[in-house]
């Protein structure tokens, strides 16, 4: 198109020059360096294309020896895991749970790594290289993963329950907790013994643990309790002959499940729940007491004067009636 355009210009300028029509040297100098454009453009372009190619080879190149460079350094994944199977010491959990910790991270990283791999071959028409050596590490893994992730979290939990704030547990929540790391070990156990009988071994040490525990659990559900005012702990105090208390003014200090455990509460659990019982019921008649107190309170009495007598009555008192009527009925 650009050809055509300038073969109608300078046929136009040969019509002007047999006319003798002068034009300005300016024009004259624009009309024929337009000449030049057509090639220049094509060389530019030809420049242009050369350029792109030969950064895509550049690219293509760099593509295949990082691709090649990475693959190099796959079997070591697989090392590493081989090395994760083989921990079987209880007590090196904060050290094992971060090596496997670090592994998991290093293959989640390296599959992030191959999936923009996948992303640039895609671009220059390559099919997808697969790296299955990550899947495979991945997959194998997970059970070591899961076992000493599980202990390291049971024996940070088990540190707080023991030692934290003793009216702060939540009894439910660390029951479901515990279930959790009890049925979870025990899974662990069976899918491990066979291939892997230490770190099975290990597994049945944290259900050991998570069943011990458990006998906890009523000392917990018992004490850690709304429903204790100072009335009962007072009564607790005096049937175990020790002074029992949620907070500790004189020491500071406030309870601890430890401290109770040391104390072998659990032994005498049937007469902690005779006064967590009686302090249950009275909390929810207190309750109770409150809401009927609030419905009440919202009541409002149309009183309404009889005749000329100077007196007056109530009315509306169905609503009345009906409210006394049930009340009388919970409190019975």
């Amino acid at each position: 198109e650009t050809l055509v355009r300038g073969d109608k210009m300078f046929s136009r300028l040969e019509s002007f020059h047999k006319y003798g029509i002068e034009l300005s040297k300016d024009d004259v100098h624009l009309a024929w360096s337009t000449m030049e454009y057509p090639k220049r453009v094509h060389d530019a372009s030809s420049e242009a294309e050369s350029r792109i190619e030969f950064d895509k080879i550049k690219m293509i190149d760099k593509l295949a020896l990082e691709k090649n460079e990475f693959e190099m350094n796959l079997a070591e994944f697989i090392r590493r895991v081989q090395q994760a199977k083989g921990f079987d010491d209880y007590e090196k959990e904060a050290e094992y749970v971060e090596i496997v910790n670090g592994i998991q991270d290093s293959i989640l990283e390296a599959k992030a790594k191959g999936k923009a791999f996948n992303d640039r071959e895609q671009v220059f028409g390559f099919p997808p290289t697969e790296f299955l050596e990550l899947d495979v590490a991945e997959e194998e893994l997970a059970p070591y993963w899961d076992l000493w992730n599980m202990i390291s979290d049971y024996h940070a939990n088990e540190h707080e329950y023991k030692h934290g704030n003793f009216m702060e547990l939540d009894a439910p929540k660390i029951k479901k907790e515990v279930d959790t790391w009890w049925k979870g070990s025990y899974k662990l156990k069976a899918a491990l013994e066979e291939d892997c009988p230490e770190a099975a071994e290990c597994a049945q040490a944290l259900r050991d643990e998570t069943a011990l525990f458990k006998k906890n659990l009523p000392i917990i559900e018992a004490l850690a309790n709304p429903a204790l005012k100072d009335r009962h702990w007072v009564r607790l105090s005096d049937k175990l002959g020790t002074t029992i208390v949620p907070y500790d003014e004189n020491t500071g200090t406030e309870l601890t499940l430890q401290f109770l455990l040391d104390l072998n509460i659990q032994d005498r659990i049937d007469e902690v729940q005779e006064i967590t019982v009686s302090a249950d019921k009275e909390y929810k008649l207190e309750k109770n007491l409150e809401a009927m107190k609030q419905e009440w309170a919202e009541i409002e009495f149309d009183v309404k004067a009889y005749k000329e007598t100077g007196t007056s009555i109530v009315g509306g008192i169905d609503e009345i009636i009906a409210l006394l009527d049930d009340h009388i009925v919970k409190t019975q």
